[in-house]
């Protein structure tokens, strides 16, 4: 990763590795002559001249005859040391995952990854990059070891830099080494052949820079070769852009940084350059409580790897023994935005012609968002840089810094998918998949589910303050689902600008219910005196504005995670007013010190108790994990073991964008701190307890027919007595305990699932472990999936056996990988309407007339998500067609037969105002767990 201004004026000196060379005297040997020592004597001369001449040049603040190369003694210290290192950053097999899923999965949300297998048929792969074959091959070219102190480029031709590397004087010594990274390789005559041995993974072949012409683009590609200690200090690649580093050989250890962090934290004024340095006095200090930032994402790199470094992350590399490689900065369809606005800022010619390529290209997608973007009409991305970030980029340990040029940007994460609206690029395909008869029907049933808990469920006080979102059938709100039911509403307020006022009120009443307990996922309407409680709703937690307190990890998740979706929708005016309210603010540092606590949840640490789990109400025992306790699941069921891993995956991904949100907007140090040190630890107690053996059962086939010794994997159901567990491949579990003890081939429909982990906001999971997983949670292996007459789907400890739930195939269609099997997904959806036309709880696979819970608005606001998503369709027409026909309905009743609009209202005015609960929808409501 280099950037395009340190390369320097390579062309201006030529004929020597810093300024001309001398002439060689020539030394005849002959039977009287000199002999083969004095002629070694010499050579080692010229070779020490010529690296005292570079060392001088790359850094001249150095004394080469006092030692100052060698001054820190890092070479004898435990530099190069991993033994505390946790290497944090996913791997993934670039041969297993597609174009679109890295790029929804990394490059849009701007994470990183390693990717493995991505250069596997490259020449320099298969031993066109060896020491010993470039030695042969480039010997004699000079490539560019640093920058002088005008910006020249310092040359050394490879064979007397590998020579350097190796010597004991010199690169075996030196702190921090000479290092190549040649951005002209691919362009001199003597070693452009380098560029046929290797071509850009395909996960990067687009390179939409190439419009700009080569002649007219920044550097964007380097040969890089250096031994150990030697690197790059903290950067950020520059013009917005993105990178991969491919390593052929040894190993590079990386530190990355997420956009946002203030220059001067990760990078203190007056500390040495040099990555060596940067490791021995800054990274033990990231490690540190007191550390003010983030701590960085730690990575060894090794041969055949790659790293794809998004834009705006600064990132800090060094080479822990003898490394060869290259890299290259892109701007792709993805980053483009970002790439644009800074390119346009620092190099406004190049960007003319540019865009006029772009043009004849057909490219005029581009050319609109380029235009949008100078108009200030797209958001940031996650490549633009914060004002207060890192803007120098270092192409080596031996370069000098310059500015790349930053705005005062911010880093986005993508919303969530049920507050988007967005189609799936698909749609057309799962269209073409559905007969004119189902799709009418799901636009219809979009079209009543949309805004059937706006019109039904809620109640909003004083112009907006706070909105109650009631569940459904029960009369309280759940954090959890209100989030959903809120979330569908964001997407509309642009064509509905009265639904802010209801959004931002059920983000308030949100805020407020956490303060109240933060333990507590349901709550009242009206404040209830705990005092005129019975003596069971007491035990339970119940009274004031608590009606449940089953302490559900998610439930806060939801609650930070909801922010991030309204500070992220377009055609809001400003959301960091509401975000700046104390009361929001409070309550997400209220929720994310109870998570902190709840890390090491034992009867010393955690005051949460609650009647009905095990150990006087503590729960089962866990050991400590990193990752965040949890008394019950998503449905409201209490725990197996206390380590939910869907529900740690998505507080992680809401602990991310609650780090945005707080540089973006709160700005707090200690809540940095404190959530910056969470998230690492959730991160890694996922990675390290998240992944077990599954169990399946053999049977010797022999006691079956007595004539064959071989064995058959069997589900688990209805299997003899003779049959034996065996370890099946690795899963993802649903619990663990940190003490050895997992629930694997299991998953609960309520979200966060395991089948639902794409949408989490977790980047960091093993697709492939993934897709083993969710193969057996939809089969056999899993005793809660049903499949009968009329339907089939998973089900849940919570209802009765046979009960297949709809949030489970809502979960398998927008997760499946093929528009056919959305499209069927899609057809069981319809079979879910139990004859009423909404969605519910859970319905009967053999009786499609048996349904639980009459109302229940998660899984309506679900439907509309995955109808709008999948499909690619609005359903504000389709609800509003169904929305006049109501009212087209009540005047027929009422015998009147005039013209429609003489009665018309509005979709908004159905809400509930400053309505009184003792005579709102809500106290009429069936309890819950009704059966229709």
């Amino acid at each position: 990763m280099c950037p395009h201004n340190n390369a320097g004026p390579d062309d201006a000196r030529t004929g020597g590795e810093h300024s001309s060379e001398p002439s060689a005297k020539r030394i005849k040997i002959n039977d009287v002559g000199i002999n083969s020592e004095k002629v070694q004597d010499d050579a080692e001369r010229k070779f020490q001249k010529k690296i005292r001449s570079a060392k001088r040049a790359a850094r001249s603040e150095l004394s080469v005859t006092k030692g100052e190369w060698q001054k820190h003694s890092y070479a004898t210290s435990h530099l190069l040391s991993t033994k505390t290192l946790r290497d944090s950053l996913p791997r993934i097999d670039a041969r297993n995952i597609s174009l679109e899923d890295f790029i929804d999965r990394f490059e849009k949300p701007g994470l990183p990854v390693v990717l493995t297998h991505a250069c596997d048929d490259w020449p320099a792969s298969q031993g066109a990059w060896t020491e010993e074959n470039l030695l042969k091959n480039y010997g004699d070219h000079k490539f560019k070891v640093g920058s002088d102190d005008d910006g020249y480029a310092v040359r050394l031709k490879l064979k007397h830099f590998l020579k350097y590397a190796k010597h004991a004087q010199h690169g075996a010594a030196d702190d921090s080494p000479l290092y190549i990274f040649d951005g002209t390789f691919a362009d001199r005559d003597t070693s452009k052949a380098l560029k046929r041995d290797y071509r850009p993974p395909e996960l990067f072949e687009e390179d939409l820079m190439a419009f700009a012409g080569e002649r007219r683009r920044p550097p964007y590609r380097w040969f890089v070769m250096g031994p150990a200690r030697s690197g790059t200090s903290v950067h950020i690649d520059p013009l917005a852009t993105s990178a991969w580093n491919t390593l052929l050989t040894g190993h590079k250890r990386w530190a990355l940084f997420p956009p946002g962090i203030p220059k001067a934290v990760v990078k203190p004024p007056g500390l040495e350059r040099e990555a060596s340095t940067w490791f021995t006095k800054i990274w033990p200090k990231t490690q540190e409580e007191t550390w003010p930032g983030p701590s960085p994402i730690d990575v060894v790199q090794g041969p055949g790897e790659t790293i794809f470094v998004p834009g705006g992350w600064q990132h800090c590399v060094m080479n822990l023994d003898m490394t060869i490689g290259v890299t290259q900065n892109f701007c792709s369809t993805t980053n483009f935005p970002s790439v644009w606005r800074h390119t346009r800022k620092g190099r406004p010619k190049m960007t003319v012609k540019w865009l006029e390529r772009l043009k004849k290209a057909g490219r005029d997608d581009l050319v609109e968002v380029a235009k949008e973007v100078d108009a200030g009409r797209i958001k940031r991305m996650p490549g633009d840089i914060s004002s207060s970030s890192s803007s120098s980029s270092s192409s080596s340990s031996s370069s000098s810094s310059s500015s790349s040029g930053s705005d005062s940007d911010r880093s986005d994460l993508p919303i969530e998918i049920w507050a988007q609206s967005q189609p799936h690029p698909e749609a057309a395909d799962v269209r073409a998949s559905l007969s004119n008869t189902e799709l009418t029907n799901l636009k219809s049933l979009c079209g009543r589910t949309l805004y059937h808990g706006l019109q039904n469920v809620v109640v909003a006080h004083d112009n907006g303050q706070r909105s109650f979102f009631a569940t459904g059938d029960l009369p309280l709100m759940w954090i959890r689902d209100s989030a959903f039911q809120i979330g569908v509403l964001l997407p509309k307020v642009k064509s509905r600008p009265s639904l802010r006022l209801v959004i931002e009120g059920g983000i308030r009443q949100q805020a407020f219910y956490i303060l109240q307990d933060p333990y507590a996922n349901g709550f009242y309407p009206e404040w209830r005196d705990p005092n005129e409680e019975n003596e069971e709703d007491r035990s339970l937690g119940r009274g004031g504005w608590v009606g449940v307190r089953n302490y559900e990890l998610d439930s806060g998740a939801y609650f930070l995670n909801l922010l991030w979706n309204y500070a992220q929708t377009p055609g809001i005016y400003r959301p960091e007013v509401l975000l700046s309210d104390p009361m929001i603010y409070d309550a997400v540092v209220l929720m994310v010190r109870t998570w902190v606590i709840e890390q090491r949840h034992n009867a010393t640490t955690s005051p949460y108790r609650f009647v009905e789990l095990e150990k006087d109400g503590l729960g089962n025992p866990v050991g400590y994990t990193g990752m965040i306790w949890s008394g019950f699941r998503p449905s409201d069921d209490e725990n197996g073991y206390g380590y939910s891993i869907p529900s740690n995956m998505y507080a992680a991904g809401a602990l991310q964008r609650a780090l945005e949100l707080n540089r973006g907007v709160w700005q707090s140090a200690e809540f940095e701190q404190m959530a910056s040190k969470l998230l690492k630890e959730v991160i890694a107690g996922i990675e390290k307890f998240g992944i077990v053996d599954s169990t399946d059962k053999i049977l010797d086939v022999a006691i079956l027919n007595g004539n064959s010794e071989e064995k058959v994997i069997l589900s688990t159901e209805d299997l003899p007595a003779e049959a034996a567990s065996v370890p099946g491949p690795k899963v993802y579990a649903y619990e663990v305990d940190g003490l050895g003890n997992a629930i694997a081939d299991f998953d609960d429909p309520n979200w966060p699932s395991l089948v639902s982990m794409p949408l989490l906001g977790y980047a960091g999971y093993d697709a492939a472990v993934y897709a083993t997983t969710r193969n057996r949670l939809l089969s056999t292996k899993n005793e809660y999936w049903f499949e009968g007459k009329g339907f089939r789907g998973m089900g849940s400890p919570h209802t009765s056996h046979g009960m297949a739930w709809a949030l489970g195939t809502l979960s398998e269609a927008l997760t499946a990988t093929t528009a056919e099997d959305r499209a069927e997904k899609l057809r069981l959806l319809l079979k879910l309407q139990c004859g009423d036309g909404l969605m519910h709880e859970s319905i009967h696979v053999d009786k499609l007339d048996r349904c639980t819970r009459k109302w229940f608005e998660w899984a309506n606001a679900l439907s509309v998500v995955a109808i709008e998503h999948l499909v690619g369709v609005d359903c504000d027409a389709a609800a509003e067609v169904h929305h006049r026909a109501v009212i087209a309905q009540r005047e027929k009743y009422r015998g009147k037969n005039r013209f429609m609009a003489l009665f018309h209202q509005g979709i908004e005015s159905a809400v509930q105002w400053g309505g009184k609960y003792n005579s709102s929808k809500v106290n009429v409501w069936k309890g819950i767990g009704w059966t229709i």
